[in-house]
């Protein structure tokens, strides 16, 4: 009973820091896929679906599956959703940004 509550409250914890991390002012990037300029997204990798399907049925793989999921999130350009940004004042950034023009 204790490991469950351990669990619970790990993820708990993991929810509540990818909410946190999600509402800081993150600087604009510049997406060398797209050219975009702009706030970043985050973006969660798996299924919710899933994710309820495993805690539901499994509450072991689902702990895992949930920990894994907020772990890997990752910001992406909210144009194209590609995950190569880079500070839009580098060196490459500013190569990209004259050869678009």
């Amino acid at each position: 009973m204790e490991t469950v509550t351990l669990l619970v409250a790990l993820l708990i914890f993991a929810i509540a820091w990818g909410i946190y991390s999600s509402m800081r002012g993150a600087p604009p990037l510049f997406c060398t896929t797209c050219g975009h300029i702009g706030k970043p997204r985050m973006r969660t990798r798996g299924s919710l679906g899933i994710e309820i399907v495993l805690w539901i049925a499994f509450i072991v793989p689902g702990v895992i599956y949930s920990i894994w999921r907020h772990t890997t999130r990752g910001e992406v350009c909210e144009a194209c959703g590609g995950a190569t940004l880079i500070p839009p004042d580098s060196p490459v950034a500013l190569k990209m940004r004259k050869d678009l023009s």
